[in-house]
């Protein structure tokens, strides 16, 4: 069996469970030869990460996720992966500083909504579990824990939801909760991370905002000068990923991209995402190979 990787890996720097140590650790016992940490606007566990897999062999690639809104498509949420850019530069600072910013200010937003629609939840609760870039993982993770919440899950859920089914009820576009935070448009942020000492710019999880078969979104990238699209990555079962994996690979190799590959792993527990997939998606069996990371490589000495 050749080297395995995973290009797409949060930490407690956004919204993952684990610190860079942990899961740099993790993907050495799960066999991984290289990760990408690429967490939700920060580059905070870059260098930790680095140091630690320097010490135990483990190849961590710098990486960051962008959250972007297209306006010209009812301002349509895409996030769009960095690799190999200047993660200290400080214009990109100042943009993730000001991600930062409205992260937290969208936290106490949606806070508030869920107060109002009945929950017992304080931003302050979600501040102290977050301990960093909060996410709406944290705020569904506070609410579900919560004692006093017990009987209004039953009567909405049937049951305790976990924090994927709390998040797609409540807080996506469209529902009671939903708060909009501050992005940047997509063909910005494929600029930025371009200028950040040539970064690699990639379509994160296509399969998840890519209606399949509307080739038009993949050619609109690519002419905004996308570099890469996130082709393997995982949907709900294994079976409907790979009918993804084929389709956007078959649309990077059309417009010229390089295809990437990754678990989007938050947390080895089910419910939360990359739970049920694993690092490197290998509890799907669906592995990685280290040839994925030769191509992105490969496409920053080029550029």
């Amino acid at each position: 069996m050749g080297k395995l990787i995973d290009l797409h890996v949060h930490t407690t720097a956004s919204d993952g469970d684990y610190s860079p140590e942990e899961i740099v650790k993790k993907a050495k016992e799960a066999g991984l030869s290289a990760i990408a940490i690429s967490d939700h606007d920060s580059v905070g566990s870059i260098e930790k990460a680095i140091h630690a897999g320097n010490k135990i062999g483990v190849e961590v690639v710098p990486a960051v996720e962008l959250t972007t809104y297209w306006s010209k498509k009812d301002n349509k949420e895409f996030h769009i992966l960095g690799y190999y850019f200047d993660y200290k530069n400080e214009e990109l600072l100042s943009v993730l500083e000001k991600c930062q910013r409205s992260r937290e200010d969208r936290a106490k937003k949606i806070v508030e909504k869920l107060n109002e629609l009945g929950f017992v939840i304080t931003y302050e609760e979600v501040d102290e579990l977050a301990k960093g870039s909060i996410g709406m993982p944290h705020v569904a993770d506070v609410a579900i824990k919560k004692i006093e919440n017990k009987k209004k899950f039953i009567d909405i859920f049937g049951k305790i939801p976990d924090v994927k089914e709390f998040i797609h009820e409540f807080m996506i576009i469209g529902k009671p909760a939903y708060t909009k935070k501050y992005a940047i448009e997509p063909f910005d942020a494929i600029d930025l991370i371009h200028k950040m000492g040539g970064g690699v710019a990639v379509l994160a999880h296509p399969c998840w905002d890519v209606p399949f078969g509307d080739e038009s979104i993949i050619k609109q990238f690519a002419d905004w000068g996308i570099d890469g699209i996130e082709a393997i990555q995982g949907r709900e079962t294994k079976e409907e990923s790979e009918k993804y994996i084929k389709y956007f690979s078959e649309m990077a190799r059309k417009y010229n991209l390089i295809i990437t590959g990754g678990s989007d792993f938050h947390s080895d527990k089910d419910g939360k995402p990359g739970g049920d997939r694993g690092l490197g998606l290998l509890k799907w069996n669906m592995k990685i190979p280290y040839e994925i990371l030769k191509n992105l490589q490969n496409k920053k000495i080029i550029k």
